[in-house]
């Protein structure tokens, strides 16, 4: 007996108003609903996530300075080879992350959920 496939994802990363790729159906963006979720959960979407770009963060509202993307907080992102890191002001490193679901989740953690400028391309 065949059970349910496994999520493309780990879907306890997501959240209403995440970003992420539907596989299928032209590889479209979107962005996650109440019953998206659902159908991301129990198996009937299937999703990727995203790579965090410099352009996402631009348009999360970060800026780029002395090496490292700011947004006027106490944290700073900076790109390594494995991905993204985001630190606090003195460098010291809370999680990596490649996706930008990941971003959204760290962010709205720390009581700083980011938004965008609707521009999808």
């Amino acid at each position: 007996m065949r059970g349910k496939p496994k999520p493309m994802i780990n879907t306890s990363q997501l959240q209403i108003g995440s970003w992420v790729r539907h596989l299928g159906g032209g590889n479209e963006l979107w962005q996650i609903d109440i019953s998206l979720l659902t159908d991301i959960v129990d198996g009937l979407i299937q999703v990727e996530g995203e790579p965090l770009t410099t352009d996402w963060l631009k348009r999360a509202g970060w800026f780029y300075a002395h090496g490292w993307y700011h947004m006027g907080c106490n944290f700073e992102i900076t790109q390594t080879n494995d991905g993204w890191e985001l630190e606090t002001a003195s460098g010291d490193v809370i999680h990596s992350f490649n996706y930008l679901h990941e971003l959204q989740l760290l962010m709205a953690g720390l009581g700083r959920p980011i938004t965008f400028d609707g521009k999808i391309q």
